[in-house]
């Protein structure tokens, strides 16, 4: 069956579905009728005194037979019938029937039953509206009439149980009689088939709105639940009352562990502004396109930018109360902003060591070789010659300045020249080389687990000169004992498609100030009470040259874990 078939074939089945069910109504309030007049039967037999076997009664015990068997048909054949509408009307007409012989036992145009004529035509409009209780009305005049006919021309004799004794009524009686029920039953048709073309429109109405307001209702949920930014719901207290799945994946917490809790619980920043109990603007505190730093149970920090919006009960908003919290995790835009800032600096630091470097490098050849053919002067006098040796000393530190400021100045222009380099091979060389320049003490250790066939693509001086300074900040901030670790980790693309070697650097030394972690590779900037800070400075511009990355990935008291991330092809 197509869709469109199947959408048409849908109102179809639930407009059956009603009819059915009202035609059960209908046949259960018969049966009650039936119990009603049985009931009635027996307490005028008791009355009597007189067995039902010899009862004058007997045609109203086989009447109450009658509706209870034809009831009981009706129930059961009900399930199997196709067409509903035929059927309602059978069961009509059969009501229209029985309430006719109820006014021929009970009496003809004396009958005080005539009323329960009125039940059936508005049964008719509830089954079958307005159209259905007008035939149902003009059955009922004609049964009406007829028994009105047949009595005043004598072929009919109501039940004499009811009407012994009753005088004879003329024919202006009869007329007057048939007349006022003949308008009774149309005006009762009339306003029942209206009323229930009215409530049928409504309940149409109804059900539309219903299925308007739950569409509506399940598309907020959709929206709510797959929108990219976290949502809390709070109390006017300020506790968890809802939230989304964005906010369970950004704030690293399954939902169960949210709700309940006090906002406080989860962003202590937050506290203020929920026990203000006014919106945030009002109080000159704006918390649209604020930010906070959020600590994830995992250990992560993120920084998420939020809107904290108050719930004023008023029009439109069924009296609500409470907050609503919207926040979006920016840490790879902070990620991304930090590491532009970085390059703008180095590249400022480059430019200027650039220009600056070439005028301090010669003086300071022309210093030294001065200071040289004086040394050779100067052996006989030993205070002289301890100035001298102070002097070339400070020379050599002033050139290691300048060495670090063409490095930053020069080097990364030559990171085209790549070439496969072992890597295992390579940290060898630079442990050697700070081993023979007395930087890597005795108390030192070192564990490398590194693979012996990693290679990654560098130039190989930047790579030295990259390891060599990660390790210099490592060995620094270990001036007693002290172990160190590198070891490999390959990982995955990272959205270039390009796959890299990871190098975690870890040392058990003072650790990074968490404060200053996000300034570590910053050009100048130093913990240190020596220095230029301009190591970590080199590392990050190089590493960045060679399409690569350089990371603080966890500090503490107990030492810092440096990672550089080295492509492999």
């Amino acid at each position: 069956m197509a869709a469109g078939e199947l959408r048409s074939t849908l109102p179809a089945v639930a407009g059956a579905a009603a009819l059915q069910r009202r035609i059960q109504g209908l046949l259960f309030y018969r049966l009650l009728m039936a119990v009603f007049f049985l009931t009635l039967t027996l307490l005028c037999e008791f009355r009597g005194r007189e067995s039902p076997a010899s009862s004058p009664l007997e045609p109203l015990y086989v009447f109450s037979g009658v509706l209870f068997v034809f009831t009981l048909v009706g129930v059961v054949s009900l399930r199997r019938v196709r067409r509903l509408e035929t059927f309602a009307y059978a069961q009509l007409f059969f009501d229209v029937a029985a309430v006719t012989a109820v006014i021929l036992l009970t009496g003809g145009v004396d009958s005080s039953f005539s009323f329960l004529y009125m039940p059936v035509i508005i049964s008719a409009a509830v089954l079958t509206q307005r159209r259905g209780s007008l035939w149902i009305a003009s059955a009922t005049c004609l049964a009406y009439g007829l028994v009105m006919d047949l009595q005043y021309f004598g072929w009919l004799t109501p039940y004499a149980y009811f009407v012994d004794g009753a005088p004879p009524r003329d024919s202006g009686a009869f007329f007057y009689a048939l007349v006022m029920h003949m308008a009774a039953f149309f005006l009762v048709a009339f306003l029942s088939g209206y009323l229930a073309e009215e409530l049928q429109k409504s309940s149409r109405e109804v059900k539309r709105q219903k299925r308007d307001l739950c569409r509506i209702e399940a598309l907020y949920r959709s929206i709510v639940t797959r929108m990219g930014s976290g949502l809390l719901g709070l109390a006017t207290d300020g506790t968890v009352q809802y939230g989304n799945r964005a906010a369970e994946e950004i704030l690293g917490r399954p939902l169960g562990t949210l709700i309940g809790r006090h906002v406080s619980e989860i962003f202590p920043s937050l506290r203020a502004d929920v026990e203000t109990k006014v919106e945030p603007e009002e109080t000159g505190t704006s918390s649209r396109g604020k930010e906070l730093r959020y600590d994830a149970p995992d250990g992560r920090c993120a920084h998420l930018a939020y809107t904290l919006s108050k719930l004023q009960p008023g029009e439109g908003e069924n009296g609500l109360e409470g907050w609503i919290l919207i926040f979006q995790d920016q840490t790879a835009y902070k990620a991304l902003e930090e590491h532009l800032r970085r390059l703008e600096q180095l590249a400022f630091a480059g430019k200027m060591a650039a220009e600056v470097v070439h005028e301090i490098k010669n003086p300071l050849a022309a210093i030294s070789g001065a200071v040289q053919i004086l040394q050779a002067d100067l052996e006989d006098d030993p205070l002289k010659a301890r100035l001298g040796a102070i002097l070339t000393r400070e020379i050599d530190r002033v050139n290691e300045l300048v060495s670090q400021f063409l490095w930053l100045a020069r080097e990364p222009q030559k990171a085209g020249f790549k070439e496969s380099v072992a890597v295992t091979e390579a940290i060898e060389e630079v442990l050697a080389g700070l081993e023979r320049e007395g930087r890597l003490l005795p108390q030192h250790r070192v564990h490398v687990a590194v693979g012996p066939d990693e290679c990654v693509v560098i130039n190989r001086s930047h790579f030295r000169r990259v390891l060599e300074n990660v390790l210099l900040n490592s060995l620094e901030s270990m001036p007693g004992e002290g172990t160190v670790t590198i070891r490999s980790i390959r990982e995955g693309s990272k959205g270039n498609g390009t796959a890299f070697l990871r190098l975690d650097v870890q040392d058990t030394g003072t650790g990074i100030a968490r404060d200053a972690t996000d300034r570590i590779f910053e050009p100048f900037f130093t913990t240190k009470e020596s220095g230029l800070g301009l190591g970590l400075s080199i590392v990050y511009r190089l590493m960045e040259t060679a399409g690569g990355r350089a990371e603080v990935r966890g500090t503490s008291p107990q030492g810092t874990c440096f990672s550089l991330l080295f492509p492999l092809s």
